[in-house]
């Protein structure tokens, strides 16, 4: 189960760069390249949805569609720890996750 770091600000899952889910969801079935993977767990943060009841967790398991990641282990991530890139985004498509590397 891979550690997770978060700096897409604008997710209502992130508290201190560290999500609040139980685990997420990778996208990017046909990247070679991390700028056209996402995070398909993402919800942009908003007054009607504050994820501030859930605790952040450090380490979760990773859903994983990038199949031409090297860590891509039969859907899942098998990285020691993985990086969610994006800022203050306000849709699935402007994430990333940073730890993509091409299998070729």
């Amino acid at each position: 189960m891979p550690n997770l770091m978060c700096n897409v600000t604008t997710c209502g899952h992130n508290k201190h760069n560290l999500c609040c889910k139980d685990g997420i969801q990778v996208g990017g079935s046909e990247a070679f390249v991390s700028e056209t993977t996402c995070c398909e767990s993402f919800i942009e943060k908003t007054k009607e949805f504050l994820n501030s009841t859930e605790e952040p967790k450090a380490a979760m398991p990773v859903n994983c569609e990038a199949v031409n990641c090297v860590y891509n282990e039969l859907g899942m991530c098998g990285a020691d720890s993985i990086s969610i890139a994006g800022g203050p985004v306000s849709s699935v498509s402007k994430t990333e996750c940073n730890t993509f590397v091409p299998k070729f």
